[in-house]
Order: C-alpha cells, then sequence, then structure tokens
C-alpha cells in the first residue's frame, strides 16, 4: 500500500526494520499500530526464544539420531486436539514438540487441520484425505513415533481413524487415546510457566508468525471462554 511518510522511512529503511523484527506478529504491534490489550500479560511470548531450523535425522554406528541444529534431540511429542469441520467449532490443532537432553522444549509446529476428519470412498472403507491424512504428512516428514488425541467430543472416534490412515500409508506410528478431565486453564500454565520463567521454552518462527503468539499473550487464567486452541 506504499509508505505514508516516505521521507522519513525509505523503502530501504523499512526492509531493514523488518530484518530486525523477530516475528511478523512484532512488526505489526510496533510499525503496523495494531491495537494489543493494554492488561498484565501472565504469559509472556516474548520470553519464547526463536529459531528457524529444521531437524535433521542422522545415522552413525547403526544408530539415527535426530538433531536440531547442534542439539540433539532426545524426545518428540505430537498431540491432536480433534475438531470437525462446521462453523464455530474449536479449531481442529495439531501440535509438534521436541526437547533435547537439557529438557528445553522446541514448539517446532502448531497448526490447524483443515476439513473432514477423514474423506473416504464410495466404498465407506478407503480413505482418501482429511485431517487424519494431514497427520499422516507430518509423521512422515517428521518420523513421529506416537500420536496423542485427545479424546473428549468428537475425538471419540478419531484414534480409530487416525489408526486406519496410518496403515492405509504404511506409516509405523503409534496412537495414544487421552481424555482431559482437568481444568483447561490451569493445564495451560502447569504447561508454559515452567518453560518459560526458565528461559527452556523455544518455537519456530512458523509457530510464532501465526495465531499461537496472541492466543499466549492475551491468554487469561480467570476467563473460561477465550481463543486457545493454539496454546491448548
Amino acid at each position: 500500500a506504499n509508505c505514508a511518510w516516505p521521507e522519513r522511512f525509505t523503502r530501504e529503511d523499512v526492509i531493514k526494520r523488518r530484518k530486525k523484527t523477530r516475528t511478523l506478529n512484532y512488526w505489526d504491534s510496533q510499525y503496523m499500530l495494531e491495537a494489543k490489550p493494554i492488561t498484565e500479560t501472565r504469559l509472556d511470548p516474548a520470553k519464547i526464544i526463536p529459531y528457524a531450523v529444521e531437524p535433521m535425522i542422522k545415522y552413525a554406528n547403526k544408530t539415527a539420531t535426530m538433531w536440531l541444529g547442534a542439539v540433539r534431540i532426545a524426545g518428540m511429542a505430537v498431540r491432536w486436539d480433534p475438531s470437525g469441520a462446521k462453523l464455530r467449532s474449536d479449531v481442529s490443532a495439531l501440535a509438534l514438540v521436541l526437547q533435547d537432553d537439557h529438557g528445553r522444549r522446541y514448539l517446532h509446529r502448531i497448526k490447524a487441520l483443515t476439513g473432514e476428519v477423514a474423506e473416504f470412498a464410495q466404498d465407506g472403507k478407503r480413505i482418501l484425505g482429511g485431517q487424519v491424512f494431514q497427520i499422516c504428512d507430518l509423521v512422515e516428514e517428521f518420523n513421529v513415533p506416537r500420536v496423542t488425541v485427545e479424546t473428549n467430543g468428537i475425538g471419540g472416534f478419531g484414534p480409530e481413524v487416525l489408526k486406519a490412515a496410518l496403515r492405509q500409508r504404511k506409516l509405523i506410528c503409534g496412537v495414544a487415546e487421552e481424555h482431559a478431565v482437568e481444568n483447561k486453564n490451569k493445564r495451560i500454565l502447569e504447561a508454559y510457566e515452567g518453560p518459560l520463567s526458565a528461559g527452556m521454552l523455544w518455537a519456530h518462527t512458523e509457530v510464532l508468525d501465526g495465531e499461537f503468539w496472541d492466543q499466549m499473550k492475551d491468554f487469561n487464567p480467570l476467563t473460561k471462554n477465550q481463543a486457545d486452541d493454539y496454546i491448548d
């Protein structure tokens, strides 16, 4: 849309300033004058350390190891909170988290799955697409050993459909079920406050540039109904 003050901010200066900002959200806040809440933030996403590298698998002495840059990855967790494709429903969110030998956690992917949970062929048996195929793509890309499915609500039949999709794609990956009974806000605080305060939480820039940043910044532990699909 061109610059409103070209005498002060040349195109070269704008590009230079954009490169200095950590994320697109920070740019929007500081330079695009987007309104942000003025209440105190309980979970400050600015404490998250950003990174922009992808994990690599290395083979040596007949052993496979995963590395994120120069850091060896010791564990991986993938969680799926299913939701249907209906309007006004919660986001069907998928999260991939890595952990290194020192306990640092890396939020590598937090994304929304789109469409129906599964799209079947006319025979009702063969799966052609849907959210479960999007999960299979991630399993294949990152060699995921197990996916945990939250079975509340629509997630009750999610594990079986996901297992069928994995078999069809010939992917070796376990599927675990978990029924969430703890208070959601308490669960969110317990998951993030410790790593944030200890400087042990990292996140890929793709995660920070998405809805995750704003949902964490706006999170209010005293509010029941709020946008929290990406941080939950």
